[in-house]
């Protein structure tokens, strides 16, 4: 009789810390049901970018073990649950959004829309891991202060057809940029962008095109989509030629 005892008290209290465990193991640890339907990587992603942001006013919906796909500025995809867009713009003169865009913006790998618009205290440089958004066909990083070149590789954006830079203070040789060829939308301007326009850029089926207000100079590629934009698309550079622009001076030997 004592072992029959022994053996139900054992597995009475066996059984009482297997629930112990469980039940302090949910509240230490919030479950993955805590976050809804959002990706646990995009969660993680989201966070680190509006810390890099220092925790603006216009991303207080962003609050912590949550479901992502129910903040504001971001959608998720309805099929995978996974964030598709990212889009934060000032509507209003509330807040102060200021920092700098987080690299962890490379690790939501299913967006295809990034709008980053008008916020002046947004400085320093575009994430390198912008490049790794193989899905993305809108960039929009506007009306900031962003400063250094284009990620290289940008041209291995293969499904990018919209990119607006750069209103910002972005400094680099235009000539060693390769775009991708999806591209149908291209505005540079209002920046301190230098060199000559990159020949092969005749070869896009752009719709839109504005590199004015910059240091480029040079010959104006003939051919393609480029004689089709006014001299607004080209002027206030610093010695830009050729249609639609007046024509470039010959060099007499």
């Amino acid at each position: 009789p004592n072992t029959m005892i022994t053996q139900h008290s054992f597995s009475l209290y066996y059984s009482l810390f297997l629930l112990f465990l469980a039940i302090t193991t949910t509240l230490v640890s919030p479950s993955h049901g805590a976050l809804g339907k959002c990706n646990p990587s995009d969660y993680k992603a989201l966070m680190n970018i509006k810390k890099s942001l220092n925790n603006p006013y216009e991303l207080t919906s962003w609050k912590p073990n949550t479901d992502c796909c129910e903040w504001y500025v971001v959608k998720c995809d309805r099929t995978t649950n996974r964030i598709k867009e990212f889009s934060l713009f000032q509507s209003s003169s509330v807040g102060g959004l200021s920092g700098q865009i987080s690299s962890s913006i490379g690790d939501l790998p299913y967006l295809e829309t990034i709008i980053f618009r008008s916020f002046k205290n947004v400085t320093g440089p575009i994430p390198q891991s912008i490049t790794k958004l193989k899905h993305l066909t809108m960039l929009e990083l506007s009306h900031l202060s962003l400063s250094g070149p284009v990620p290289n590789f940008l041209n291995q954006l293969t499904n990018l057809n919209y990119l607006d830079l750069s209103s910002n203070q972005l400094e680099f040789d235009l000539a060693k940029v390769k775009f991708p060829k999806s591209l149908t939308w291209l505005d540079l301007s209002n920046n301190k962008i230098f060199g000559t326009i990159p020949e092969d850029m005749k070869d896009l089926d752009l719709h839109m095109l504005n590199v004015s207000y910059n240091n480029l100079c040079g010959k104006i590629p003939y051919g393609g989509k480029m004689q089709s934009f006014q001299n607004t698309a080209y002027f206030h550079n610093k010695c830009l030629c050729g249609p639609p622009m007046t024509g470039c001076k010959k060099v007499i030997a």
